[in-house]
């Protein structure tokens, strides 16, 4: 896979963001991120992938590579909170992270893209008010400005790359649903026992 131009990317960031239904700048940091990983890793034939954040990545892992949550090729590690993923081979669990790296980013030349990434936009940003499309476009152009410079990539190995197990399925005694068990002697669904409630 060769780079994409300027314009190709943007336009494919697009794509991104339609399925992601939100104009977020994570999603073209993510974009160029899958993109580089990819590129630095080859063509797998069972391609997986991590995201340590829920923020945008994983909608552009899923949008680009297929890899979904619920085909059990991505995992979303989301209390690791870091914008780095990782792609990887199921086969031997060798694969490349890719983060974005604080020390990378040039506060002078990009000042906008070092507060989003840092989390430090102004209140008004934060609140959603019109300066905060401003501020996006403006980290998106930062970033196109920085080409691949933000980031830093390591060659790692995965410790486990077994997809999670297939669990036994029964009738729930109360509601009559089927449900997952979690322990082979289990006679309620979560919810039933009240184990689990997201609703009322």
């Amino acid at each position: 896979m060769n780079k994409l131009n300027n314009e190709e990317f943007l336009q494919l960031v697009e794509k991104v963001i339609a399925f992601h239904t939100k104009r977020a700048p994570g999603i073209a940091i993510s974009v160029e991120m899958v993109n580089l990983a990819k590129e630095r890793l080859g063509d797998v034939p069972k391609l997986c992938a991590i995201a340590e954040t829920r923020a945008c990545l994983p909608d552009s892992i899923q949008y680009l590579l297929g890899c979904t949550i619920g085909n059990g090729n991505l995992k979303v590690l989301e209390s690791i909170g870091r914008f780095a993923l990782t792609l990887y081979n199921r086969k031997d669990g060798k694969g490349v992270r890719i983060f974005v790296d604080q020390n990378k980013i040039d506060k002078e030349k990009y000042p906008e893209l070092y507060k989003f990434l840092r989390r430090e936009r102004s209140k008004e940003v934060k609140n959603f008010g019109p300066e905060r499309k401003v501020s996006n476009a403006q980290v998106v152009k930062e970033f196109v400005d920085s080409g691949r410079d933000i980031f830093s990539l390591e060659e790692v190995t995965i410790l486990n790359t077994e997809k999670p197990p297939i669990l036994e399925c029964g009738i729930c005694e109360k509601c009559g649903e089927s449900f997952t068990k979690q322990k082979i002697t289990d006679k309620l669904c979560l919810c039933c026992s009240g184990e689990l409630a997201y609703y009322k």
